[in-house]
């Protein structure tokens, strides 16, 4: 897929989103704080969202959780990682808070991938894994 922001013929950029495609870590605000030009082709991603990568989010901001629940397709695949926890042990409870906050938005999650020791614990074999056909 290929997002174009203007004509190419005519200074235009196009360019393939790339990972991560999205980062919004406001919480508590009436409204989200993106570029045009990607809150306008989010807009228009309607069940078709089939693969989302969390890193580091909590799923806090309500007001992005209802835009994406709008967004997901049927049978999304996730991929939720997160740090150790204080202790420095893998965090799994921390995953699941973040599924949970999901699902309380009715948000469907049935394809997870767990990673508790941060993105950086993703082995290149399972990123192909995930974001493969």
């Amino acid at each position: 897929m290929t997002w174009r922001n203007g004509d190419a013929s005519a200074g235009g950029v196009s360019f393939a989103p790339g990972i991560p495609a999205l980062a919004l870590p406001m919480t508590n605000k009436s409204e989200l704080l993106w570029p045009p030009e990607q809150q306008d082709h989010f807009s228009g991603l309607d069940n078709r969202i089939t693969r989302v990568i969390i890193i580091g989010w909590r799923a806090a901001e309500q007001l992005f959780v209802d835009q994406l629940r709008m967004r997901v397709a049927p049978g999304c695949k996730w991929l939720i990682a997160v740090g150790r926890g204080p202790d420095g042990k893998p965090n799994p409870g921390e995953v699941d808070e973040i599924a949970d906050r999901l699902r309380l938005a009715a948000v469907e999650i049935r394809n997870a991938t767990r990673m508790t020791e941060g993105f950086g614990g993703l082995d290149v074999s399972a990123y192909d894994a995930f974001l493969g056909p």
